[in-house]
């Protein structure tokens, strides 16, 4: 499943942009919650993905621990 997104510059790149468009979602008050930790956990799942592929174990642990985080944010908030 990893090597589905083959490019690491493609992962870095799509979890940088998750990640701020969530953040400016949270920070504009919109209401958006959902989709703001959806990209939320889209972005940490990505970063893990390339802490995994470059065997950054600080980096993996991170953000397996900002999903689980975000997951609760979800139900939380749904």
């Amino acid at each position: 499943m990893l090597r589905l997104i083959t490019s690491d510059t493609t992962v870095t790149n799509t979890a940088t942009t998750t990640g701020i468009a969530a953040a400016l979602l949270m920070a504009l008050n919109l209401n958006m919650y959902i989709l703001a930790y959806s990209l939320f956990i889209t972005s940490s799942l990505l970063w893990a993905i390339y802490a995994y592929r470059q065997n950054n174990r600080q980096l993996l642990t991170m953000n397996v621990i900002f999903t689980l985080i975000n997951i609760v944010g979800i139900i939380r908030f749904s």
